[in-house]
């Protein structure tokens, strides 16, 4: 699995994974920012590219928002905060939101690992029928 997804995630992909590996709960907002992006429209292509890119790494189990857990390692719910009268907005939130934070799950953290250090040592090819010198 892991070596379909070195082949199959883009550049701009592994950059996002890298992101959220070296700043654990970075945000949405902050990620854009550390690949070194100026600031684009809601509706720009730019914008669509990076919230489907974040939807691939999220359901493809690579990274999460944070969640607290328990001792025994169970999501725990998010308590929802009341609405107060007058303080909705109309708007959606931003693909460069920074209010929630994001982290690899730990498939993913094994990604990272894998791919960092044992993809070296697993692609070296020796053939059958080379001579020892």
């Amino acid at each position: 699995m892991f070596l379909d997804w070195i082949k199959n995630l883009s550049e701009l992909h592994l950059a996002v994974i890298g992101k959220i590996y070296n700043q654990n709960g970075i945000t949405r907002g902050g990620i854009w920012e550390r690949l070194g992006r100026d600031p684009v429209r809601e509706d720009s292509p730019e914008a669509d590219l990076f919230r489907l890119l974040i939807r691939d790494l999220s359901t493809g189990g690579i990274i999460r928002q944070h969640r607290e857990t328990d001792y025994a390692g169970n999501f725990l719910k998010n308590a929802r905060p009341k609405s107060r009268p007058g303080t909705s907005s109309n708007l959606q939130k931003s693909a460069f939101d920074d209010g929630e934070g994001y982290e690899l799950t730990a498939l993913g953290d094994q990604f990272v690992h894998y791919a960092m250090t044992d993809i070296p040592i697993k692609l070296t090819y020796t053939p059958e029928n080379s001579e020892q010198v």
